[in-house]
C-alpha cells in the first residue's frame, strides 16, 4: 500500500521527463505514507503533519485505505491554522517573524482547550510548534555568524532542550532550559570551538527571549559554558554529579535526564543519554538520593487530606499547580523509569513502559495519569485565563475561582500524587517510608 500525491507526479514523472505510460503508481508512490485510523482526532492529524512534514495522511481501517486527508483539509477546519504557523515559522528570515509568529500558538492552545482536547495533546502540540521556532533560530544563528566572519560550525553539534521541552510538557508559561552538546575538538581547538557555539547560542537564547519565552533564571541555557560543553565534557559532568553528589548537582541531574534532541547531529545525544543510563547502572543508589531529594516536600494536603493553601504574598489562597504537584508526577515516575531503562523522556510514555514492565499496576497507572491530566488542564486553563487578563502566567491557580467539581478534582488529584509519594518512597528506601 503507497500513496501517489500531485509532488510525485511533477517530480518523479513529469521534472525527468519520463514517458507517462512506461511509469507504474508503484514506482513513484511513497511507500511508507502516514496513516491513521478513521477515529483519530484532528489533532492527531495536525501532530503526525508536523512532526513529519507530510501534506497527505492515509486513513486506514483493519490494513485497508478508507481516503486521504490533506492539508487543505485541516487548514479549511480552522479560522487560525496551526499549519499557516509551521509555515510562518520555517519562512521566517528575522527574529521579528518568528516572535510574531509565536504569539500565534496561544491561540492554537485556546482552540485546543475549546474542543477539549487532551492536556498531553495540547502540549505535544504547543512543544513541536516550540521546537520549529528553536529550528528556525538555529538556522539564522549559522548564517549570521557565518557573515560576521566566525564560519559555519566548526564541529558537528546536538542542540538539546531540557525539563517540560525534553519530556514534550510546554505550555504556554514555560521558560528556557536548552544545551549544547558539541564533538569532542582537539586540544588546541578547544577554546575557539566553545566560544563559537556559545556565541551561536547566544544569538538563540536571545532570539528566544524576544519570541516570548523567558531566560530561565537558573541559568540553565545553552550560552551558560556549564550547559554548552563537548561530548566528553558532559561525560565528565554526569560523573561529577553521582559520585560526587550535592543537592544542586541532583537537581541539574535530575533536568539534565529529561534532554531530547530538536536540532543537529542526534547521535551525540544518543551517545550521551546511553552513558546515563551507564551511570545508574554503576550507581544505582542514586535512586535512592533522587526519591530522598523529591520527598523534601509533600503537595499541600493537610491532616485530613484537605488542600493547603499558599499563605506567601502574591499567591494568598492559591495553589502552585507546577511546583506542588505537577513536579512530583514528573519527579517519581521519572525515578522508576531510570530504576527500568526506560529511555522515553515523557512522563506519561514513561508511565505506560512501566505498566508493561508490571513496575506500576495499571490501576495506578491509570489514577496517576487522570491526577496529571487534570492538573494540567488546570494549569493550561489558569494560564490562558491570566493571559487573558494581561496578567503573566504563573501555573497557580485560586481553588475558590473553581466549581465545587473541579475542586474535588484537584483535591483526588493531590490525594493521587500523595499516594505516588508514598509508593515512591518506600520502593527507594527513603527513611519514614519503608
Amino acid at each position: 500500500m503507497g500513496l501517489v500525491s500531485e509532488r510525485d507526479l511533477i517530480n518523479k514523472v513529469l521534472a525527468l521527463d519520463c514517458n507517462p505510460t512506461a511509469v507504474y503508481a508503484s514506482d513513484i508512490m511513497d511507500k511508507t505514507p502516514s496513516t491513521l485510523p478513521a477515529d483519530a482526532f484532528f489533532y492527531e492529524a495536525l501532530l503526525t503533519m508536523i512532526k513529519r512534514h507530510d501534506k497527505y495522511i492515509l486513513v486506514v481501517e483493519n490494513g485497508f485505505p478508507l481516503g486521504v486527508i490533506t492539508m487543505g483539509d485541516l487548514t479549511r477546519l480552522r479560522r487560525t491554522s496551526t499549519l499557516s504557523i509551521v509555515s510562518r515559522i520555517e519562512s521566517a528570515e528575522t527574529t521579528t517573524e518568528l516572535s510574531y509568529a509565536a504569539k500565534l500558538i496561544q491561540k492554537v492552545t485556546v482552540n485546543m482547550v475549546s474542543e477539549k482536547a487532551p492536556a498531553n495533546e495540547i502540549c505535544e502540540v504547543v512543544s513541536e510548534l516550540n521546537d520549529l521556532i528553536t529550528r528556525r533560530l538555529l538556522v539564522l544563528a549559522e548564517e549570521a555568524l557565518d557573515k560576521r566572519g566566525l564560519g559555519l560550525p566548526p564541529l558537528d553539534y546536538c542542540w538539546l532542550t531540557l525539563g517540560s521541552g525534553g519530556r514534550k510538557e510546554q505550555t504556554l508559561s514555560s521558560d528556557q532550559d536548552n544545551a549544547l552538546i558539541y564533538a569532542q575538538p582537539t586540544q588546541d581547538q578547544e577554546q575557539q570551538v566553545q566560544e563559537y557555539f556559545l556565541t551561536l547560542a547566544n544569538f538563540v537564547v536571545n532570539g528566544l527571549e524576544e519570541a516570548g519565552f523567558p531566560k530561565c533564571q537558573h541559568n540553565i541555557m545553552a550560552n551558560n559554558p556549564v550547559w554548552c560543553q563537548s561530548l566528553q565534557g558532559w561525560k565528565n559532568s554526569g560523573n561529577s554529579w553521582i559520585f560526587a553528589p550535592t543537592t544542586e548537582s541532583f537537581r541539574k541531574f535530575t533536568i539534565f535526564l529529561d534532554f531530547r534532541a530538536v536540532y543537529g547531529q542526534e547521535k551525540l545525544a544518543q551517545e550521551l543519554r546511553d552513558f546515563a543510563h551507564h551511570l545508574f547502572r554503576l550507581a544505582p543508589s542514586i535512586l535512592h538520593h533522587m526519591a530522598k531529594d523529591d520527598l523534601q516536600t509533600r503537595v499541600p494536603l493537610g491532616l485530613f487530606k484537605q488542600v493547603i493553601l499558599d499563605k506567601k504574598q502574591g499567591h494568598r489562597d492559591e495553589v502552585d499547580i507546577k511546583g506542588s504537584a505537577c513536579v512530583h508526577i514528573v519527579d517519581c515516575i521519572r525515578i522508576f523509569a531510570m530504576r527500568e531503562g526506560i529511555l522515553d523522556t515523557s512522563t506519561l510514555a514513561r508511565l505506560y513502559k512501566l505498566v508493561s514492565l508490571e513496575a506500576i499496576s495499571t490501576d495506578d497507572a491509570e489514577y496517576y495519569e487522570a491526577a496529571y491530566q487534570s492538573l494540567m488542564m488546570f494549569r493550561i486553563r489558569g494560564n490562558l485565563q491570566k493571559l487573558s487578563k494581561g496578567l503573566v502566567p504563573d501555573n497557580y491557580i485560586n481553588p475558590s475561582t473553581l466549581s465545587k467539581r473541579q475542586r474535588t478534582v484537584l483535591r483526588e488529584s493531590l490525594i493521587a500524587i500523595d499516594r505516588l509519594q508514598t509508593f515512591t518512597g518506600s520502593n527507594f528506601g527513603v527513611e519514614g517510608y519503608l
